[in-house]
């Protein structure tokens, strides 16, 4: 029998980063997992009062593709959505862009400043699992 830590992927889209205007994400190649995903968002700070945040996934064929997205978050804004979190599940079997994978995090400013610090860690399963998938060690 294979432990949750086998059976999942831990997958970072998004480090924690001050989002001060829209932000694309790194490509993450996720062909090799199965067509569900577990997208976790959390916040830290959030000191912008005015902005909105709009939290989106999407797919692409290739790395350096277009990219669609493929599932959102609900929107945020305020300071009282400080060190929160979420969770999105997305089946991408029939979005037609289930190879690559990314964070989007569309802003708008409102009135003021756009800063609030956002990450986003997505859970992949493995067409096998296997031991040694994920590491406590950075990297």
């Amino acid at each position: 029998m294979f432990t949750l830590n086998e059976e999942y992927k831990v997958l970072n889209l998004l480090g924690s980063t001050l989002i001060s205007a829209d932000l694309n994400g790194v490509g993450i190649d996720v062909e090799s997992f199965s067509n569900e995903l577990v997208v976790v968002a959390t916040t830290g700070l959030i000191t912008s009062t005015g902005a909105t945040y709009v939290i989106n996934i999407q797919g692409s064929t290739t790395v350096n593709g277009t990219y669609s997205t493929i599932g959102s978050f609900a929107s945020l804004s305020g300071t009282a959505f400080s060190y929160t979190l979420a969770e999105l599940a997305l089946d991408i079997k029939d979005t037609g862009a289930n190879k690559f994978v990314r964070a989007f995090v569309d802003t708008t400013a409102n009135s003021g400043t756009v800063a609030g610090v956002i990450g986003l860690v997505a859970f992949a399963r493995p067409f096998l699992a296997e031991q040694n998938l994920n590491s406590s060690t950075f990297a």
